[in-house]
């Protein structure tokens, strides 16, 4: 005999879940980028919510749903240039020798947004969640693997400048 599931325990609805945690590895070390990597999992969250009906039920609109993905393009267009500048003056400056490949990586994120930005207009519901897995990738591939790389590095440089700094 098959049990019906019980309808009385409230089900937590799935756009109410945020899409990616903060987990502690995801941590650098360095607050800046912390700071701005946290940022990126909340845009990647707001963005996700944004995918599903509202909670009165009702889909959105296709102005509605293109303006969403305007705005969440916009958002990763600022946060792109805004952190990939400071990390990469921090890998500069650091000398990590990975920094080159690092760049390269930046760029191609950069691309694949202004590539979508382009036709964000035509874009449908699946190609938003497309989008969303995107963000969610990069998170899980750039944020905790490599830029686990250029840590020790960063934080190598952090420590001997804040000591010359101190001795001055």
């Amino acid at each position: 005999m098959t049990q019906k599931p019980d309808s009385t325990i409230p089900q937590k609805e799935l756009y109410e879940e945020d899409f990616i945690s903060w987990n502690p590895k995801f941590n650098t070390g360095i607050p800046l980028i912390d700071e701005e990597h946290k940022k990126l999992v909340t845009l990647c969250n707001d963005f996700y919510k944004t995918l599903f009906p509202s909670q009165n039920g009702q889909a959105q609109s296709d102005e509605d749903w293109h303006d969403v993905l305007a705005k969440a393009l916009n958002d990763c267009i600022d946060y792109a240039d805004s952190h990939f500048k400071d990390e990469e003056k921090l890998m500069g400056s650091a000398g990590f020798e990975g920094y080159a490949h690092h760049k390269a990586e930046h760029d191609a994120f950069r691309e694949q947004i202004t590539e979508i930005m382009m036709s964000y207009n035509k874009a449908s519901i699946a190609e938003g969640i497309k989008f969303a897995k995107f963000l969610y990738n990069w998170v899980l591939s750039h944020i905790a693997h490599e830029d686990k790389l250029y840590i020790p590095k960063l934080i190598q440089y952090l420590k001997e400048n804040s000591s010359e700094n101190k001795k001055k």
